[in-house]
Protein backbone atom coordinates (compact mmCIF):
# COMPACT_ATOMS: atom_id res chain seq x y z
CA UNK A 1 0.00 0.00 0.00
CA UNK A 2 0.72 3.57 -1.29
CA UNK A 3 2.14 5.80 1.75
CA UNK A 4 0.57 9.37 1.56
CA UNK A 5 1.71 12.17 3.77
CA UNK A 6 -0.74 14.94 4.67
CA UNK A 7 0.71 18.16 6.01
CA UNK A 8 -1.46 20.46 8.31
CA UNK A 9 -3.59 17.17 8.59
CA UNK A 10 -5.97 18.89 11.64
CA UNK A 11 -6.79 21.77 9.15
CA UNK A 12 -10.59 21.46 7.13
CA UNK A 13 -9.21 20.12 4.10
CA UNK A 14 -6.40 18.06 5.82
CA UNK A 15 -9.13 16.02 7.67
CA UNK A 16 -11.40 15.26 5.14
CA UNK A 17 -8.73 14.06 2.98
CA UNK A 18 -7.16 11.55 6.10
CA UNK A 19 -10.81 10.40 6.17
CA UNK A 20 -11.09 9.55 2.42
CA UNK A 21 -7.40 8.50 2.29
CA UNK A 22 -7.08 5.54 5.06
CA UNK A 23 -9.10 3.03 3.34
CA UNK A 24 -6.55 3.15 0.47
CA UNK A 25 -3.22 4.45 1.62
CA UNK A 26 -0.66 4.05 4.72
CA UNK A 27 -1.71 7.87 5.89
CA UNK A 28 1.21 9.96 7.94
CA UNK A 29 -0.22 13.04 8.87
CA UNK A 30 1.65 16.35 9.80
CA UNK A 31 0.24 19.13 12.40
CA UNK A 32 1.27 21.87 14.72
CA UNK A 33 -0.89 20.55 17.27
CA UNK A 34 -0.16 18.06 20.15
CA UNK A 35 -2.91 15.38 19.11
CA UNK A 36 -4.66 14.97 15.87
CA UNK A 37 -7.92 15.82 16.41
CA UNK A 38 -8.95 12.83 13.64
CA UNK A 39 -8.47 9.05 13.53
CA UNK A 40 -5.90 7.07 15.39
CA UNK A 41 -5.32 4.92 12.36
CA UNK A 42 -2.75 6.91 11.22
CA UNK A 43 0.88 7.86 11.80
CA UNK A 44 0.74 11.36 13.14
CA UNK A 45 3.80 13.86 13.62
CA UNK A 46 4.06 17.32 15.50
CA UNK A 47 6.22 19.05 14.03
CA UNK A 48 6.92 22.43 12.47
CA UNK A 49 7.53 22.31 8.45
CA UNK A 50 9.46 25.67 8.77
CA UNK A 51 11.96 23.88 10.67
CA UNK A 52 14.04 22.44 7.28
CA UNK A 53 16.85 19.64 8.69
CA UNK A 54 13.95 18.26 10.97
CA UNK A 55 11.60 18.17 7.96
CA UNK A 56 13.79 16.63 5.68
CA UNK A 57 15.21 13.87 8.39
CA UNK A 58 11.54 13.04 9.06
CA UNK A 59 10.74 12.93 5.31
CA UNK A 60 13.89 10.72 5.11
CA UNK A 61 12.65 8.51 7.90
CA UNK A 62 9.01 8.03 6.89
CA UNK A 63 9.52 8.17 2.42
CA UNK A 64 6.14 8.85 1.73
CA UNK A 65 5.17 8.16 -2.04
CA UNK A 66 3.07 11.04 -2.47
CA UNK A 67 3.29 14.48 0.18
CA UNK A 68 -0.39 16.53 -0.16
CA UNK A 69 0.30 20.21 1.20
CA UNK A 70 -2.49 21.68 2.56
CA UNK A 71 0.00 23.69 5.37
CA UNK A 72 -0.70 27.42 4.96
CA UNK A 73 -1.08 30.90 6.59
CA UNK A 74 -4.52 31.45 4.83
CA UNK A 75 -5.59 34.91 6.54
CA UNK A 76 -5.66 37.36 3.98
CA UNK A 77 -5.22 40.22 6.16
CA UNK A 78 -2.86 39.31 8.80
CA UNK A 79 -1.19 37.81 5.94
CA UNK A 80 -0.92 41.51 4.57
CA UNK A 81 0.02 42.91 8.36
CA UNK A 82 2.75 39.81 9.28
CA UNK A 83 4.56 38.80 6.36
CA UNK A 84 7.18 37.22 7.47
CA UNK A 85 4.88 34.93 9.05
CA UNK A 86 3.14 34.12 5.91
CA UNK A 87 6.28 34.09 3.82
CA UNK A 88 7.48 31.23 6.01
CA UNK A 89 4.05 29.89 5.91
CA UNK A 90 3.46 29.94 2.88
CA UNK A 91 6.97 29.90 1.01
CA UNK A 92 9.41 28.04 3.67
CA UNK A 93 7.37 24.97 3.67
CA UNK A 94 6.45 24.59 0.41
CA UNK A 95 10.96 24.91 -0.16
CA UNK A 96 11.51 22.36 2.05
CA UNK A 97 8.76 19.97 1.05
CA UNK A 98 10.73 20.61 -2.51
CA UNK A 99 14.12 19.98 -1.11
CA UNK A 100 12.73 16.47 0.31
CA UNK A 101 11.69 15.47 -2.87
CA UNK A 102 14.88 13.75 -3.56
CA UNK A 103 13.51 11.00 -1.37
CA UNK A 104 11.36 10.29 -4.22
CA UNK A 105 7.40 11.48 -3.42
CA UNK A 106 5.16 13.41 -6.07
CA UNK A 107 4.69 17.19 -4.50
CA UNK A 108 0.89 18.03 -4.20
CA UNK A 109 0.41 21.93 -3.08
CA UNK A 110 -3.26 23.12 -2.42
CA UNK A 111 -2.71 27.15 -4.49
CA UNK A 112 -5.69 29.81 -4.65
CA UNK A 113 -7.50 31.68 -6.90
CA UNK A 114 -5.65 34.71 -5.03
CA UNK A 115 -2.90 34.42 -7.57
CA UNK A 116 -4.92 36.24 -9.95
CA UNK A 117 -5.48 39.98 -9.91
CA UNK A 118 -9.40 39.64 -10.47
CA UNK A 119 -9.61 41.88 -13.82
CA UNK A 120 -10.91 39.38 -15.94
CA UNK A 121 -14.61 38.90 -17.50
CA UNK A 122 -14.80 35.09 -17.34
CA UNK A 123 -13.36 32.71 -15.42
CA UNK A 124 -9.79 32.32 -15.05
CA UNK A 125 -8.20 29.04 -17.10
CA UNK A 126 -5.17 27.33 -15.89
CA UNK A 127 -2.60 28.74 -18.50
CA UNK A 128 -4.42 32.25 -17.47
CA UNK A 129 -1.39 35.13 -16.23
CA UNK A 130 -0.93 35.76 -12.19
CA UNK A 131 -0.81 38.50 -11.06
CA UNK A 132 -1.63 38.57 -7.58
CA UNK A 133 -3.40 42.42 -5.53
CA UNK A 134 -2.34 40.93 -2.06
CA UNK A 135 0.66 39.38 0.26
CA UNK A 136 -0.95 36.23 0.67
CA UNK A 137 -1.52 35.84 -2.96
CA UNK A 138 1.70 36.54 -3.74
CA UNK A 139 3.36 33.63 -1.75
CA UNK A 140 0.92 31.27 -2.77
CA UNK A 141 1.81 32.48 -6.54
CA UNK A 142 5.86 32.02 -5.47
CA UNK A 143 5.22 28.45 -4.27
CA UNK A 144 3.71 27.45 -7.07
CA UNK A 145 6.45 29.08 -9.54
CA UNK A 146 9.43 27.45 -7.29
CA UNK A 147 7.42 24.01 -7.69
CA UNK A 148 7.30 24.52 -11.35
CA UNK A 149 10.62 25.20 -11.53
CA UNK A 150 11.71 22.22 -9.88
CA UNK A 151 12.66 19.00 -11.68
CA UNK A 152 9.94 16.77 -9.27
CA UNK A 153 7.10 15.18 -9.81
CA UNK A 154 4.59 17.65 -8.98
CA UNK A 155 0.48 18.83 -9.09
CA UNK A 156 -0.84 22.27 -8.09
CA UNK A 157 -4.44 22.00 -7.52
CA UNK A 158 -5.98 25.91 -7.29
CA UNK A 159 -9.01 25.95 -5.27
CA UNK A 160 -11.27 29.06 -3.83
CA UNK A 161 -13.58 29.66 -0.45
CA UNK A 162 -13.05 26.37 0.81
CA UNK A 163 -16.25 25.78 3.33
CA UNK A 164 -17.44 23.04 5.11
CA UNK A 165 -17.48 21.91 8.91
CA UNK A 166 -15.02 19.86 10.55
CA UNK A 167 -13.48 18.79 14.31
CA UNK A 168 -11.69 22.48 15.62
CA UNK A 169 -11.17 23.96 12.78
CA UNK A 170 -11.30 27.68 12.06
CA UNK A 171 -14.50 29.08 11.07
CA UNK A 172 -14.86 29.90 7.46
CA UNK A 173 -17.63 31.91 5.51
CA UNK A 174 -20.10 29.33 5.51
CA UNK A 175 -19.75 28.52 9.21
CA UNK A 176 -19.55 32.20 10.17
CA UNK A 177 -22.42 33.20 8.45
CA UNK A 178 -24.54 30.15 9.38
CA UNK A 179 -23.81 31.09 13.24
CA UNK A 180 -24.71 35.09 12.67
CA UNK A 181 -28.05 34.21 10.24
CA UNK A 182 -29.42 31.35 12.42
CA UNK A 183 -28.62 34.00 15.50
CA UNK A 184 -30.49 36.33 13.80
CA UNK A 185 -27.86 38.96 13.69
CA UNK A 186 -27.30 41.38 10.86
CA UNK A 187 -24.63 41.03 8.43
CA UNK A 188 -22.70 42.88 5.88
CA UNK A 189 -21.82 41.11 2.75
CA UNK A 190 -20.20 42.41 -0.15
CA UNK A 191 -21.26 42.08 -3.85
CA UNK A 192 -18.16 42.71 -5.18
CA UNK A 193 -15.55 39.79 -4.72
CA UNK A 194 -16.91 37.02 -7.03
CA UNK A 195 -15.85 33.44 -6.92
CA UNK A 196 -16.44 29.85 -6.78
CA UNK A 197 -17.22 28.47 -3.33
CA UNK A 198 -15.86 24.60 -2.83
CA UNK A 199 -17.18 22.41 -0.24
CA UNK A 200 -14.13 20.59 1.22
CA UNK A 201 -15.42 17.39 1.07
CA UNK A 202 -15.53 17.86 -2.79
CA UNK A 203 -11.86 19.17 -2.68
CA UNK A 204 -10.93 16.11 -1.42
CA UNK A 205 -12.33 14.06 -3.80
CA UNK A 206 -10.95 16.15 -7.03
CA UNK A 207 -7.54 16.11 -5.43
CA UNK A 208 -7.61 12.39 -5.14
CA UNK A 209 -8.93 11.62 -8.69
CA UNK A 210 -5.80 13.59 -9.80
CA UNK A 211 -3.60 11.70 -7.66
CA UNK A 212 -4.84 8.26 -8.70
CA UNK A 213 -3.82 8.89 -12.46
CA UNK A 214 -0.59 10.68 -11.57
CA UNK A 215 -1.88 13.89 -12.83
CA UNK A 216 0.84 16.63 -13.45
CA UNK A 217 0.73 20.37 -13.69
CA UNK A 218 -1.91 22.60 -12.47
CA UNK A 219 -5.85 21.80 -12.12
CA UNK A 220 -8.54 24.43 -10.78
CA UNK A 221 -10.36 22.41 -8.44
CA UNK A 222 -13.47 24.20 -7.50
CA UNK A 223 -17.08 24.24 -6.87
CA UNK A 224 -18.76 24.72 -10.04
CA UNK A 225 -20.50 27.72 -9.24
CA UNK A 226 -19.38 31.32 -9.75
CA UNK A 227 -21.34 33.76 -7.58
CA UNK A 228 -20.93 37.01 -5.14
CA UNK A 229 -20.33 36.46 -1.48
CA UNK A 230 -24.05 38.51 -1.25
CA UNK A 231 -25.56 36.02 -3.30
CA UNK A 232 -24.14 33.02 -1.49
CA UNK A 233 -25.54 34.17 1.42
CA UNK A 234 -29.16 35.23 0.55
CA UNK A 235 -29.01 31.23 -1.08
CA UNK A 236 -28.33 29.97 2.45
CA UNK A 237 -30.94 32.50 3.94
CA UNK A 238 -33.51 30.75 1.29
CA UNK A 239 -32.33 27.42 1.41
CA UNK A 240 -32.13 27.30 5.77
CA UNK A 241 -35.27 29.51 6.05
CA UNK A 242 -33.38 32.06 7.72
CA UNK A 243 -34.70 36.01 7.71
CA UNK A 244 -33.44 37.84 4.17
CA UNK A 245 -33.63 40.95 5.95
CA UNK A 246 -30.82 40.79 8.00
CA UNK A 247 -28.21 40.45 5.26
CA UNK A 248 -26.95 43.84 4.27
CA UNK A 249 -25.44 44.64 0.51
CA UNK A 250 -21.87 46.10 1.05
CA UNK A 251 -19.13 47.07 -0.86
CA UNK A 252 -15.42 46.00 -0.16
CA UNK A 253 -14.60 49.21 0.38
CA UNK A 254 -16.77 49.45 3.45
CA UNK A 255 -14.91 46.74 5.00
CA UNK A 256 -11.90 48.67 5.21
CA UNK A 257 -9.66 44.79 4.85
CA UNK A 258 -5.86 45.55 5.53
CA UNK A 259 -5.44 43.55 2.35
CA UNK A 260 -7.17 44.46 -1.28
CA UNK A 261 -8.87 41.35 -2.79
CA UNK A 262 -9.84 41.01 -6.09
CA UNK A 263 -12.76 41.62 -7.65
CA UNK A 264 -13.51 38.76 -9.98
CA UNK A 265 -11.24 35.04 -9.74
CA UNK A 266 -13.54 32.86 -10.51
CA UNK A 267 -11.99 29.95 -11.66
CA UNK A 268 -13.14 27.75 -14.47
CA UNK A 269 -13.16 23.88 -13.21
CA UNK A 270 -13.80 22.43 -17.42
CA UNK A 271 -10.06 20.71 -17.11
CA UNK A 272 -11.13 19.07 -14.16
CA UNK A 273 -14.36 18.37 -15.72
CA UNK A 274 -13.24 16.95 -19.03
CA UNK A 275 -10.37 14.19 -17.50
CA UNK A 276 -12.60 13.43 -14.86
CA UNK A 277 -16.48 13.19 -16.03
CA UNK A 278 -17.30 10.99 -13.15
CA UNK A 279 -16.59 13.24 -10.82
CA UNK A 280 -19.25 15.73 -9.54
CA UNK A 281 -18.37 19.48 -8.73
CA UNK A 282 -21.36 20.68 -6.68
CA UNK A 283 -23.10 23.91 -6.77
CA UNK A 284 -24.28 26.30 -3.90
CA UNK A 285 -27.58 24.12 -3.35
CA UNK A 286 -25.80 20.51 -3.03
CA UNK A 287 -23.11 22.38 -0.83
CA UNK A 288 -25.41 23.95 1.12
CA UNK A 289 -27.69 20.75 1.28
CA UNK A 290 -24.58 18.86 2.12
CA UNK A 291 -23.45 21.29 5.31
CA UNK A 292 -27.08 21.11 6.53
CA UNK A 293 -26.56 17.58 7.10
CA UNK A 294 -23.32 18.16 8.62
CA UNK A 295 -24.70 20.25 11.03
CA UNK A 296 -28.65 18.98 11.72
CA UNK A 297 -27.53 17.03 14.83
CA UNK A 298 -25.91 20.07 16.69
CA UNK A 299 -27.27 22.88 15.03
CA UNK A 300 -30.66 22.29 13.73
Amino acid sequence: MAKICITGCNGLLGQKLVEKCIPHYDVWGIGTKTNFVGSHKIVYSQQDLRNTEYTLRQLKLHKPDIVINTAALTQVDQCETQRELAYSSNVKIVKNLISGAVYGYQLVQISTDYIFNGESDRPYDEDDPCAPVNFYGNTKLEAEQLIQSAAIPSLICRTAVLIGTGRGVKKNFALWLFEELKAKKKVGIVDDQISNTTLAENLADMVLALIHVQARGVYHTAGSEILSRYDFAIQMARHYKFDLHLIEKKKTTDLKQSAQRPRYSGLSVEKFIKRFPSVPLLNVVQQLDFLKKQLSNSKF
